[in-house]
């Protein structure tokens, strides 16, 4: 278990990576510019496990070390210079109260009250809720790195798909045309074709008829 702290800060997955979010709902999974490379989705893979393991609870062997670092931060005050019993009690309350931090943001926070690096009134000694506030505020930074490294391993792409390729065709006589069909349009019956032609041959004699008059006055 790390005995000394969060994992160092990491440029790249603190935050060049997590620029890639673009959209993070209330719910739900949050939303990526495009997709992780599979060296980067190992990379931050590798950096949640670190922090994970960085900001687990104490285990039982040690307990030790985190009485002795609220004995140590109480002895500092006259008013909790009680009886042996009394201080055990009290220690070992707070130990209760601090189970879900790991053993060194413990140490780290009863050192802050010592060296009266916290906003809390040096006259008085802090009660569970101060001593508890202050270690939330040494692991905040290292919770925020680990929800954020744990939102782009869940993330979605916003990456939309390609567009289907365009097919090319060009028929006989026309040149060639780029459209969005599946195949060329059908072919006409030569049998269709056939009357097409003749019904356009008599409109256009008919039309030229009645330009010259040679119909005799009849439509």
């Amino acid at each position: 278990m790390p005995i000394n702290g969060l994992p160092a800060h990491s440029p790249r997955c603190d935050n060049e990576l997590p620029r890639l979010i673009c959209w993070r709902p209330d719910t739900g999974p949050c939303e990526l510019r495009r997709q992780l490379t599979d060296a980067e989705r190992s990379e931050l893979q590798a950096h949640e496990a670190r922090l994970a393991e960085a900001l687990t609870p104490f285990v039982p062997s040690e307990e030790t070390r985190v009485r002795a670092s609220l004995a140590a931060m109480f002895s500092g005050f006259r008013s909790m210079r009680q009886e042996h019993d009394d201080a055990l009690d009290v220690v070992r309350i707070t130990t209760t109260i601090l189970r879900e931090f790991p053993a060194w943001a413990i140490a780290q926070g009863c050192l802050a009250v010592i060296q009266g690096k916290t906003k809390l009134d040096r006259r008085f000694a802090p009660n569970d809720s101060e001593i508890y506030d202050v270690v939330a505020e040494v692991v905040r930074y290292g919770r925020k790195r680990l929800e954020i490294t744990r939102a782009m391993l869940a993330a979605r792409s916003t990456e939309r798909p390609a567009k289907p390729a365009m097919r090319e065709y060009a028929p006989t006589g026309l040149p060639r045309i780029t459209a969005w069909r599946k195949s060329p349009p059908p072919a006409i019956p030569p049998e269709r074709l056939e009357r097409l032609r003749a019904d356009l041959a008599a409109r256009k004699a008919r039309n030229e008829a009645l330009r010259t008059g040679s119909t005799g006055g009849q439509p």
